[in-house]
């Protein structure tokens, strides 16, 4: 079965719970229908640019800053995880299941095209990007939880994509400005197979934080003590930011955490290698979409493989 789950940055109103104060939480971990954490089997992931790019900054840059925002995490785990994130020769490209980890702008349409696995399916204008993961989903299989493809779609429809620092240019008429290292930083996050420090309208019911609690609801925070709140909001897995906000460009201790509990050097497959897909069957599948009104920095699709067929299914969270 392949599934996808859609994570983003906005905060999502539907979620009710009650806290105690003295509750924490720590980094959360995408996981299967039945619970399994997602992974990358190999001790390498290749990503590779849309050569399209966008017209609000030149290749070379938009190159620069996938190539800063992999640094962003690598950096900080090099003592701890065995990941790679490797950055490939911009190509043309579309972002679909192929096996290709792709960064691509939508500057046309905010849809995915029309193809086996989307059908002319839409976004959230408040999104500013959205990544799409495909993954194992088969309780008792040795591969259950391994990712297959991770893709990011940038929405430089309602967006302006511009290097903060800290000032910026006016963006475009109708639009919002988003700093795509910051917004990059992120959507890196979930395609390495972690979710967001709090939980919002998308957050399945079966993941738990570090501490093997549910995490805490993102419009309940308040309850939390102030420390608690600090390390969840200031997490770059935070599911809500504001439009130029870069403070998500530098991962934070939480954050690299939950990458060296996914990939920790112990475990080092000594593998790499491109995850080969000539095996899997396409199928349609059907979507949910949840969203508020603040403009989300991005949003995360999961989606699993079972007996080489695959099922889509869509769930949308959207992130300030």
């Amino acid at each position: 079965m392949i599934r996808v789950r859609a994570i983003g940055v906005g905060l999502a109103a539907l979620m009710v719970s009650t806290l105690s104060s003295s509750s924490a939480s720590a980094f959360v971990r995408s996981r299967t229908s039945t619970g399994t954490p997602v992974f990358w089997a190999s001790g390498c992931v290749f990503v590779t640019p849309d050569s399209g790019g966008t017209a609000d900054l030149p290749g070379d840059m938009v190159t620069a800053t996938i190539q800063k925002s992999l640094a962003n995490w690598q950096t900080p785990t090099a003592s701890c995880s065995y990941l790679k994130l490797t950055l490939e020769t911009a190509v043309a490209l579309e972002a679909h299941y192929d096996g290709i980890n792709t960064v691509k702008f939508r500057s046309d349409r905010w849809c995915h095209p029309d193809d086996t696995m989307s059908h002319d399916q839409c976004y959230s204008p408040n999104a500013a990007a959205i990544t799409t993961a495909y993954f194992i989903d088969k309780a008792g299989d040795k591969n259950d939880g391994e990712l297959l493809d991770a893709d990011i779609e940038l929405n430089d429809i309602n967006f302006t994509f511009e290097i903060l620092n800290p000032s910026a240019t006016a963006p475009r008429a109708g639009t919002s400005v988003a700093d795509l290292e910051n917004t990059l930083t992120h959507e890196l996050g979930h395609l390495q197979g972690l979710d967001h420090t709090c939980a919002d309208a998308a957050t399945p019911a079966n993941e738990t934080d570090d501490t093997g609690n549910a995490p805490p609801p993102c419009d309940n925070l308040d309850s939390l003590s102030a420390d608690a709140r600090m390390k969840i909001e200031t997490a770059t897995m935070y599911n809500s930011a504001v439009p130029g906000d870069t403070s998500k460009r530098s991962i934070e201790t939480d954050d690299k955490n939950g990458i060296c509990a996914i990939y920790p050097t112990a475990k080092d497959p000594k593998t790499c290698a491109a995850v080969n897909l000539t095996t899997v069957t396409k199928t349609a599948g059907c979507s949910f979409v949840a969203t508020d009104g603040r403009a989300p920095i991005g949003l995360a699709i999961f989606l699993s493989v079972v007996g080489g067929f695959l099922w889509l299914t869509r769930l949308r969270r959207a992130r300030a």
